[in-house]
Parts: structure tokens; sequence; C-alpha cells
């Protein structure tokens, strides 16, 4: 399976991506973009099945190659404007937050004009990075949690030695991997694929409610939260999806609990949405300021 497309082009989010995640306001419909709706006739739908490698069938709740996510993503973001809010929460059960990661994004067509609102909370870090490219430079700024734009302080961004980010690479940016969402699929049994006879408004693709429940990879789901849980068990894990017919994800929840070889629990809860495929515009507020005698280091 080849990944490289992928992570050479959703240059998103930062390195907390990779475990750490949270974004105050991130909201999901309920379930997901929409509403719950009955198996369709299977006569009536025929010509909207999918075809291989990804072929869900609401008969027999199969649901394919969940390798197929990661092209299809790919294929789709590729030159097309998006939002994404995307939030990763882990928490105590008692409620303490052990990490919160909270992203919002906006990509233009060619992806070389963006605005990333990051925020992580819990432990030792509570800090805001803002980001933006204007397609030529990329601007950074970082604050404690909750920083306002119109407060920030921004500057271009730049290595170590001074020299400036390239915009592509990103200060709070680093490529948005898919390995969690292909690691949540294969980790679980999907037990239900059920056929939507609606849409929300502005997508035309015929989509898919998936649902899973039946954990068969329990280290994979422990590690896509935090390293070094090998030996943690996984309980109470649900996984559903908005997928179109060709395999694109347009929502994606999980949650489970860890159980550490101590006894611990922490809840691992992730969420993933892509708004506006295609139709996003992109425009960097008046108060996202810069002032370039200010470094902000990669």
């Amino acid at each position: 399976m080849d990944r490289g497309p992928w992570l050479a082009l959703v240059l998103v989010l930062s390195m907390v991506l990779a475990g750490c995640g949270g974004t105050a306001g991130v909201q999901t419909r309920d379930p997901f973009s929409v509403p719950e709706t009955s198996v369709p006739d299977p006569s009536e739908t025929e010509s909207m099945r999918a075809t291989p490698p990804f072929s869900p069938d609401p008969e027999t709740d199969t649901l394919g190659d969940p390798a197929v996510f990661l092209d299809s993503q790919a294929r789709r973001l590729e030159g097309t404007s998006y939002s994404l809010d995307y939030e990763l929460d882990v928490r105590y059960d008692n409620g303490t937050r052990w990490n919160n990661v909270v992203v919002d994004a906006r990509f233009a067509r060619n992806q070389s004009i963006y605005v990333s609102n990051v925020t992580q909370r819990g432990r030792a870090l509570n800090v805001t990075r803002l980001a933006y490219v204007n397609g030529s430079r990329l601007y950074a700024a970082r604050g404690p949690a909750g920083l306002s734009p119109s407060a920030a302080n921004f500057s271009i961004a730049r290595t170590a030695d001074g020299t400036p980010v390239p915009p592509g690479e990103g200060v709070t940016l680093r490529a948005l991997r898919p390995e969690f969402l292909y690691n949540g699929f294969s980790s679980m049994n999907v037990t239900v694929v059920r056929e939507l006879d609606r849409v929300p408004a502005g997508v035309s693709d015929q989509l898919f409610y998936v649902r899973a429940t039946e954990v068969t990879q329990p280290d994979t789901l422990v590690n896509n939260a935090f390293t070094g849980g090998d030996d943690a068990g996984v309980e109470n894990a649900t996984l559903e999806a908005i997928v179109a017919s060709d395999g694109f994800v347009y929502e994606y929840r999980i949650e489970y609990t860890v159980v550490r070889e101590d006894g611990t629990h922490l809840t691992v809860s992730r969420r993933l949405i892509y708004r506006n495929v295609g139709t996003t515009t992109v425009a960097v507020p008046s108060t996202w300021g810069t002032n370039n005698t200010t470094t902000a280091v990669r």
C-alpha cells in the first residue's frame, strides 16, 4: 500500500496529531451528518452499489478492504479545497484531562493558502498554535491555550538558523497521517453497514453509515492514542463513520477505554470531520496580522 501520496498531500495540523489533540467546538451530528434510515430495497439502489475495492454490502455487513481509505482520502483531497475539524480527547475515569487536541483548518484548492488553529491541553502542555500561508510565506503564532488570533503576534516561521520555513512544511502543520483511520477500521470488525437514503446539503455522494464494536487488535488501538501501551487492554470500543461509495471518509468517530497494567482507565475519543469539500473558500482574517520582527521557530 502506497501511503506516499497522502503524506505529501495533506500537509496539515501539527505534530501533536501523532498522538495528541483537541479543539473546542468540534461538532458532530447524531449520528454524524445523516439521520438514521432503514435498509433500502436492493432492487431500488442496485445502480448505486459501489465497486471493488470498496464494496460495502448492507445485506452482509461487509465493508471491504480498509486500506482503500488511504487512497480515497488522498485522491479526493488532491487539488480540492476543504475544511477539517479534528479532536482527540483522552481522560481518566474521574474526568481529568490527560490529553486534548483540537484542530480547525481550512485549505484552498492547491493548499498554498490555508489557516489552521491547533489547541492542545493536558498534562504540562496548554498551548494554542496558529498558522496561515498566504501562498508564499508561512506565518505562525503560539501562546496559551485559547489564544485569539486578534491577540496573537504572528511572524514568518523560521528554522533555528533563521531560514524561512517552506510554506508546505508548517510550524504547527505536519501531514495529517491517515494511519489512525486505517488502524481504527483494521482493528475492529464492522458489524453494521447501512446505505443512507439522505445526504447533507452540498454532498452528492451515496453515503454509508458504518459501525463497529468488536475489537480484533487492541494493541493497535492503544498505540494509536499514545505510545508505550502494548500491554494494556481495550474495553467498550465503538467506531462510527460516514463513508462515501468510493471509500472517502467524511466523518469518523471512535471511542474506547484503555486499561493499563496498573488498573488505570483512560477513555480515548477521536473525531475527524471533513466539511465543504470542493467548496471551501479560504481568506486570512484581517485580525491575523503579522509582525516579522519575532521568529516563530519550528
